[in-house]
């Protein structure tokens, strides 16, 4: 999931960049157009880039399904994320009902042991 979200966020600076890269490709004075949207310039290119290492072509990216895909995740993960709570529970639960035979079972012992040195003789 992180790395979608990562996905996510570069594709989202890609495209909200992009005009300005188009437009830093057609301007006269490219120095000063640069100058002036340094920023979104180098953004653009560093989603880009980070883009291409995750071998994802931004220009065919789909980002609305990318974000749909997301979204079925974080509910994935929210149903497991209840599920093993509810597991936990169950098994602190099952745990609890075994420490009472446990108990019950330690607690005839001490009274057998009790009763037997009662019988006995003392010497």
């Amino acid at each position: 999931m992180k790395s979608t979200a990562e996905i996510i966020k570069y594709a989202q600076q890609y495209k909200a960049n992009r005009a300005y890269n188009t437009a830093y490709r057609k301007s006269k004075n490219s120095d000063e157009y640069f100058r002036r949207h340094e920023t979104q310039l180098i953004l653009y290119d560093g989603a880009k880039e980070m883009l291409r290492r995750t071998k994802i072509d931004p220009r065919t990216l789909d980002l609305d399904k990318l974000r749909a895909d997301f979204s079925k995740m974080e509910q994935q993960k929210k149903e497991l994320l209840q599920a093993c709570q509810s597991a936990e529970k169950e098994v602190r639960q099952m745990e609890r009902e075994q420490e009472k035979p446990e108990q019950y079972l330690s607690a005839e012992q001490a009274d057998i042991s009790s009763q037997k040195r009662r019988k006995e003789p003392s010497r």
